[in-house]
């Protein structure tokens, strides 16, 4: 895996999201031997059962599999320090990540994406709610939002307590492609976003987050190359994900 792939990227000088503005996004936790739990991931709700992240969450380069046991989903938080009442937490009953996933199969991370399954239904209020997934593609040019925990700058490495969210602009793959010169392949099941202002994009955002077009979830935060703010970010695309999230949720519906 290179030294300049950077796949926890974060939102840096974004602006805070008010509570409840986006009430899918969770936060995927770590609990501590002293029983803190530590923020690790973004992810986003799909039913009151199911989240969906990224499978490089879950099953990291040279870490491995993460015990189950020690996974945690904080929902309706705004605040991490501060959760409030209308938040909630949970742990989880288990976790799938694509069969066709490999955490060292190199940059470009091909089927970055996994389910995790919850012991029992969410409590859903105006604070955790459900999101509403995209069947097509979104066109260069379409704004997007993307929101995480970040950095509030490039010179503070700890990520920001309260919610973070920023825009962006989906860019081609012809684009995105020219714009990494040479240092990854963009694959058929992944999409990309910079900012407004060309495709010196600012950081994206946690890891397993939701990019949010017309109040659809397009994509999952995957990876960018470093230096963080210069190149495009890269998704894994809900529209080509939907049959395997379907299958092995059982959530026809969707």
């Amino acid at each position: 895996m290179s030294a300049n792939l950077d796949i926890v990227p974060f939102i840096v000088g974004g602006d805070d999201a008010e509570p409840g503005e986006f009430p899918e996004v969770v936060s995927i936790q770590i609990q501590s031997p002293d029983g803190t739990f530590q923020h690790l991931c973004g992810g986003f709700i799909i039913d009151k059962e199911w989240i969906v992240t990224a499978g490089h969450c879950l099953d990291h380069f040279g870490v491995g599999r993460i015990d189950p046991a020690a996974v945690s989903v904080l929902a309706g938080a705004n605040d991490l320090s501060q959760p409030g009442m209308l938040s909630y937490r949970t742990g989880i009953a288990g976790y799938e990540i694509h069969e066709d996933y490999d955490p060292d199969q190199g940059i470009s991370i091909e089927n970055d994406i996994a389910l995790i399954n919850l012991p029992e239904p969410l409590p859903l209020n105006a604070y955790i709610q459900e999101a509403t997934l995209q069947h097509r593609t979104p066109q260069p040019g379409a704004t997007a939002q993307v929101a995480g925990w970040g950095q509030t700058s490039n010179d503070n490495l700890e990520a920001s307590n309260t919610l973070q969210w920023t825009s962006l602009g989906i860019v081609s793959k012809a684009d995105c492609q020219n714009a990494l010169d040479g240092f990854a392949t963009i694959l058929d099941d992944q999409l990309c976003a910079a900012s407004s202002d060309g495709l010196e994009a600012e950081c994206k955002g946690d890891s397993g987050g939701a990019l949010i077009v017309d109040k659809m979830v397009v994509g999952i935060v995957s990876w960018s190359k470093k230096p963080c703010g210069k190149y495009p970010g890269v998704f894994a695309s809900v529209p080509k994900h939907l049959p395997w999230i379907r299958e092995k949720s059982g959530l026809d519906y969707l």
